[in-house]
């Protein structure tokens, strides 16, 4: 039922390949031609090959994608790293003044 529904029907395929499908075949070669399969293969090939090479592409960009987001994970930690240093002496550094001043409060009552 399903291949009357298709009878006579045009199949394209790309680059000018075409071919006017015979529904009352049961083999590819009664219902495409014979010569389908001179003709097929060529354009399986080069779309396997575009195919191929888009996803080497994307594979690519994914690998620099991945690099960079290590690249900035890397600098972020450092980042982190300095802050909190820093974020030590300041803590140090007030410590000491209170000390120094004979007051000795933390941050959190003073405000």
């Amino acid at each position: 039922m399903l291949a009357n529904r298709y009878c006579g029907c045009r199949l394209k395929i790309g680059n000018g390949i075409q071919y006017v499908l015979n529904c009352k075949g049961t083999t590819p070669a009664e219902i495409m031609g014979i010569d389908h399969k001179i003709m097929l293969k060529p354009a399986l090939r080069s779309y396997a090959d575009e195919i191929k090479k888009s996803s080497m592409e994307k594979l690519e960009e994914c690998i620099s994608f991945q690099q960079k987001s290590a690249e900035n994970a890397a600098r972020l930690e450092g980042k982190r790293n300095q802050l909190a240093a820093v974020q030590l002496r300041i803590d140090e550094v007030s410590a000491l003044s209170c000390r120094v001043w004979g007051v000795y409060v933390t941050w959190s009552t003073a405000l």
